[in-house]
């Protein structure tokens, strides 16, 4: 009888335990907060100003839109928990460009998450190429000449 109660009770501090340690992880979480980093892979980027970049210049973008890139961000471990990769946007502004080239430009970053900053970004320029577009129309002309024999029929 007396080896039950001391089980009994020897399971009940191990849950009174668990429970108590439970309760002040979180409240130390809660107080502390500590800083901590979070890795977003394969965000997309985005190019801007090519729409002025062919009204200035008449240069297009050629080569370089399909790109993603890692993001690290960092800031409180509760703010950085709740950051989603939607909440991201990496850009690359093209609108500056003057002559055909290829040119390596900066990646900029932004999050829309207040309390959260941009830790890293790899890569950190994104390879684009811009040239000047010409198409013309032309006319094609294209004559077929079906025979019927007996020997298709």
């Amino acid at each position: 009888m007396k080896k039950n109660f001391i089980k009994k009770q020897d399971f009940l501090l191990k849950l009174l335990s668990l429970a108590l340690s439970i309760v002040l992880w979180a409240v130390v979480m809660d107080i502390d907060n500590p800083e901590r980093n979070m890795r977003f892979d394969d965000v997309p980027v985005r190019i801007i100003g090519a729409s002025q970049l062919k009204a200035a210049t008449g240069l297009e973008l050629i080569e370089g839109e399909d790109t993603t890139v890692t993001v690290s961000l960092r800031g409180q471990s509760k703010s950085v928990g709740e950051v989603r990769a939607s909440q991201i946007t990496a850009t690359v502004d093209i609108s500056g460009l003057t002559e055909a080239n290829e040119y390596d430009l900066p990646v900029t970053v932004s999050v829309s998450k207040s309390g959260v900053e941009t830790n890293y970004v790899n890569p950190g320029k994104v390879h684009v190429r811009v040239d000047r577009v010409e198409s013309k129309d032309a006319v094609s002309y294209t004559h077929l000449r079906a025979h019927e024999t007996d020997q298709y029929l």
